[in-house]
């Protein structure tokens, strides 16, 4: 092979990295998309009701879709409910449950960064 030629696939693996990381960093645009799509979390994040419900089994994800419904709500970028201009609002999670907060854990995941402080 050319330099050039080895230049342009060093240049190439660079630009795969950089945007593989960055889909990384942003996991709520990545939410249930791809090979595996919850179809009942997805009817939760559609219902237009005032009150919702999620109850399943033992990590089935109700924790990952409450998070992401809180966040979506107050960031105002809910995909399929109408949001309110200048959302404000508190998140607060339990600090120990059986020693761990899974919920803080979720919420830490799909915030942006810099969005808000824990």
């Amino acid at each position: 092979m050319k330099e050039n030629q080895i230049e342009i696939i060093k240049k190439v693996r660079a630009i795969e990295n950089e945007m593989s990381k960055r889909r990384g960093l942003d996991r709520l645009v990545n939410y249930n998309s791809g090979e595996v799509v919850h179809k009942k979390q997805m009817e939760f994040h559609k219902c237009d009701k005032k009150n919702r419900w999620v109850f399943g089994g033992n990590r089935t994800g109700k924790t990952e879709c409450g998070a992401v419904e809180t966040v979506w709500l107050l960031r105002g970028i809910h995909p399929y409910k109408k949001n309110k201009p200048d959302v404000t609002g508190w998140c607060r999670c339990r600090t120990r449950c059986k020693g761990k907060s899974r919920n803080k854990r979720y919420f830490r995941i799909f915030r942006p960064t810099g969005f808000w402080t824990s």
